[in-house]
């Protein structure tokens, strides 16, 4: 029977929460309730439970957290994390953004339910916590799990647990004896393939959690025997410890050691694994900064699948991408579906390239990034009124997607299997054409400025009449075609006036204006100078 608390600073939502199900049938003892972080963090201290059940919005003082700031049921998830402390958690909330369950994943809760719950929905994720609990069992039985090292060990005593991950790296770290005018010290970081992980742990958790556990039992023990290491950290997808070699093995312990082992685990337990090895440390102050380094390297997977990455001899050199660039290629795929260009599809496909090189060696960021992307090209073709209702399952969809992608080519595929489905909708859009129209006659307009344009002539390039023109174009823009039109030579003016070197009559004509009393007056109306005047104003400002 597991031991279970629940909390939630909603009275009545706690009181649905304890009648909604039958616990003990489930396998689970409810040993208390709480109405605020305090309540909850003083019971899972002296009741030391195996479950517990929190709403996101949990909140009260706790002594970890600066005195005065707020903080969320998340963190109280976050400082007592399953694979610390061996409380499991079930997350509620009545808010479903991305941000906080993807927070909730990676803290490794059970299941995060969306409130009101439904008794179905935490039936099964009672089951999954009994489960779960039956498969740790399973594994301290049959498995030989190492838990600590020797006392002459690197990191002896250090398996009291501080609060947060970086002051748990420190204190190991800061433990360790390593002789660096003998040694040198590497992190390492190894784990199941990204989509090995995933697929293995939604189709059987039980067998995910014993063969994961048999694969770190293994590596510790590899590193304790041949005495060339020990574990930092591990979570529920990968271990990470610091390789300590002999200087002068810089370059062989890699086919001496951790590719066999990788090679080994590999072969005994049939799957695959990927690691990524940080940057080597000659002082204790570097440590660190190799323990950082691998887990990088171990994350370059998701953009290159090469399943061993060292920091100095793997590591591509990939140029990073602008922020320029990305509102530019965003510009440039939007414009392209407005006007029906056949080459939208590429243009979109080099966009996701570029995100990939944007936030190389960051894949939150890159899916994060791709969200906002198709999410910024979806509230612009709203706004224009391109898109039906149906469009919205779509786009859920595709985040669900997104948010379970495990190498970059799934990001790529599933951007590119939503466009090619998107595309054809708003094609098929009977306001399109009138956008296509007026986005050929900017078009226009922007390579014809310096000419006389008359509303005639836009219109026969629009394909409708004067009168119909008038009104389309203010619909859609905002603005009339001549004040449009002003803008564009405007723009051009200031660019003439700062960075060349022409005098008035020339920039006149070069800007659409036969006459320089015109043009000045026009400028004069739009920026409140005349042209000489702001031209001094802006080199003065420089």
């Amino acid at each position: 029977m597991l031991r279970a608390i629940l909390a939630d600073s909603d009275p009545k939502a706690l009181e649905h929460l304890r009648n909604l199900t039958d616990y003990r049938a489930e396998g689970i003892d409810v040993i208390g309730t709480a109405e605020t972080g305090a309540v909850l963090i003083e019971q899972i201290k002296s009741l030391h439970p195996d479950l517990v059940i929190l709403d996101t919005d949990v909140s009260g003082s706790v002594d970890w957290i600066e005195e005065g700031t707020t903080y969320t049921g998340l963190d109280i998830v976050e400082h007592y994390h399953p694979f610390r402390h061996y409380v499991q958690f079930i997350v509620t909330s009545d808010r479903s953004d991305y941000e906080s369950m993807k927070r909730a994943i990676r803290c490794e809760v059970l299941d995060y339910l969306k409130k009101p719950v439904a008794n179905e929905d935490l039936q099964a994720a009672l089951r999954l916590a009994v489960e779960h609990s039956m498969s740790r069992q399973t594994m301290e039985t049959v498995l030989p799990v190492v838990r600590d090292f020797r006392e002459d060990s690197y990191q002896a005593g250090a398996l009291q647990i501080p609060d947060s991950e970086d002051d748990y790296t420190g204190k190991i770290l800061d433990t360790c004896n390593i002789d660096f005018s003998l040694f040198f010290g590497v992190g390492i970081c190894i784990g199941l393939r990204p989509e090995v992980s995933a697929e293995l742990s939604k189709v059987n958790y039980q067998k995910f959690t014993i063969l994961t556990l048999a694969l770190y039992s293994r590596i510790l023990t590899y590193f304790r025997e041949k005495n060339i290491g020990f574990e930092v950290r591990r979570t529920a997808h990968r271990i990470r410890m610091m390789g300590v070699f002999h200087q002068g093995e810089e370059k062989t312990f890699l086919d001496e050691h951790i590719l066999p082992l990788l090679q080994e685990l590999e072969s005994t337990y049939e799957t695959k694994l990927c690691a990524g090895l940080g940057s080597y440390a000659y002082t204790k102050e570097q440590l660190l900064m190799t323990y950082r380094d691998a887990k990088y390297c171990y994350e370059l997977y998701f953009f290159n699948q090469i399943s061993v990455i060292g920091w100095y001899e793997h590591v591509p050199k990939i140029k990073k991408i602008s922020p320029e660039i990305y509102e530019k290629n965003l510009d440039a795929v939007f414009r392209k579906i407005l006007t029906k260009d056949p080459d939208v599809f590429e243009t979109f496909e080099k966009s996701i390239d570029d995100i990939c090189k944007m936030h190389y060696g960051n894949w939150q960021a890159v899916i994060m990034r791709s969200m906002n992307y198709i999410g910024e090209i979806n509230s612009r073709l709203r706004r224009y009124k391109l898109v039906e209702e149906d469009y919205f399952a779509m786009h859920d969809a595709l985040q669900q997607h997104l948010l379970q992608a495990m190498i970059a080519s799934d990001v790529k595929r599933d951007l590119m299997e939503y466009f090619h489905r998107l595309i054809p909708k708003v094609y098929q859009n009977t306001r399109h054409s009138g956008k296509v129209a007026i986005e050929q006659v900017k078009t226009y307009m922007q390579e014809n400025f310096m000419r006389d344009l008359s509303i005639k002539e836009l219109s026969e390039v629009a394909c409708v009449s004067t009168n119909y023109f008038s009104h389309m174009f203010k619909n859609e823009t905002g603005q009339n075609y001549k004040a449009y039109l002003t803008g564009i030579r405007m723009e051009h003016a200031v660019n003439l006036l700062l960075n060349a070197d022409y005098g008035l009559y020339e920039i006149s004509e070069r800007c659409g204006y036969q006459n320089v009393r015109t043009f000045v007056d026009a400028f004069k109306q739009r920026y409140g100078l005349s042209p000489t005047k702001y031209k001094k104003k802006m080199l003065n400002q420089e």
